[in-house]
C-alpha cells in the first residue's frame, strides 16, 4: 500500500470506472469518438482541454478506505493459514448480532480454509516488534509454500480456528454469505465470540511504514508484485 500523496488535490469533478472498454484500458489510447482517455481502469472524461478526474486524486481516496491492519486466521481439516489484510469492517447496524466482513484475495490459501470450514478469526497485532514480526510472518509469504503458523503461539476458538495468543485482540466469525467478485471474495461473517487480551496499542499502517526495515519493504514489494499478477488473472 503506497503512502498518500504530501498535498492531496482536490476532489475530482466526475470519474468513473469503465468495464466495457478493456482493451483500451489495456492500451491506454482515447476511447473512438470522444476525447476521454483510458487509465488504470479509470475512465477520465475530458472537459476541453483537461481530464476532470486525475488519477492521483481517485488513488488517494481509495488509499483512504483501507481499513484497520489485521491478521486473518482459518483452519481445515488439520490445515492451517493466515494472512495480513486492511479490508476487515463491521457489517452490521444490530449490536446484538454482530458482524464483520471481509475481503479475501481468490487465490489466497486463507479465503479456501475459511470458505471450506465456515470460519475465520480477525485480529488486531500489538503495535510492538513482536507486531512486526507477525506482520511479516503472516504477510510476507504464501501458505501453499509452507505453514505460515509454525513458531506462532495460538490456541483453538469457539469455532476451532486459531487464535493468535500475542494479539491485541480478536473477533470469531461464522461465514454467513460469500460473493465472489473476479479477484476477491466477500465474506460476512456473524460474530461469534472474541475478546480484547491486551489493554494496549494496535498495529496499525503508519506504524508498519515508519518502522519496517529496508530489506523488509523490499520483500514485501515483492510479494505485493506476485499478488497483483494473481488478481490479474482473474481479471481477465
Amino acid at each position: 500500500m503506497a503512502p498518500p500523496p504530501e498535498e492531496p488535490a482536490q476532489p475530482p469533478e466526475h470519474c468513473e470506472r469503465n468495464h466495457d472498454r478493456r482493451e483500451d484500458h489495456k492500451s491506454g489510447r482515447p476511447i473512438a469518438g470522444s476525447g476521454n482517455q483510458i487509465h488504470g481502469g479509470i475512465l477520465l472524461r475530458s472537459v476541453g482541454s483537461r481530464h476532470a478526474c486525475r488519477v492521483s486524486d481517485v488513488d488517494w481516496i481509495l488509499e483512504q478506505l483501507w481499513a484497520p491492519v489485521v491478521a486473518i486466521t482459518a483452519a481445515h481439516e488439520g490445515r492451517a493459514n493466515g494472512l495480513i489484510s486492511s479490508t476487515a469492517v463491521t457489517a452490521s447496524l444490530l449490536p446484538e448480532a454482530p458482524r464483520l466482513a471481509v475481503q479475501l484475495a481468490r487465490a489466497s490459501l486463507t479465503r479456501e480454509l475459511a470458505l471450506a470450514s465456515g470460519a475465520l478469526v480477525v485480529h488486531f497485532l500489538p503495535a510492538d516488534d513482536r507486531g512486526l514480526e507477525l506482520f511479516r510472518a503472516l504477510g510476507f509469504y504464501s501458505g501453499r509454500d509452507g505453514s505460515k503458523l509454525d513458531g506462532v503461539p495460538t490456541q483453538p476458538g469457539t469455532l476451532g480456528t486459531p487464535v493468535l495468543r500475542e494479539a491485541v485482540a480478536y473477533a470469531e466469525g461464522r461465514v454467513a454469505l460469500t460473493l465472489d467478485a473476479d479477484d476477491v471474495t466477500v465474506v460476512l461473517a456473524d460474530v461469534v465470540a472474541g475478546a480484547r487480551l491486551r489493554d494496549e496499542p494496535f498495529l496499525t499502517i503508519e506504524h508498519v511504514r515508519e518502522r519496517l526495515p529496508t530489506k523488509w519493504v523490499e520483500e514485501w514489494e515483492l510479494r505485493r508484485e506476485r499478488e497483483l499478477q494473481d488478481a490479474r488473472r482473474f481479471r481477465r
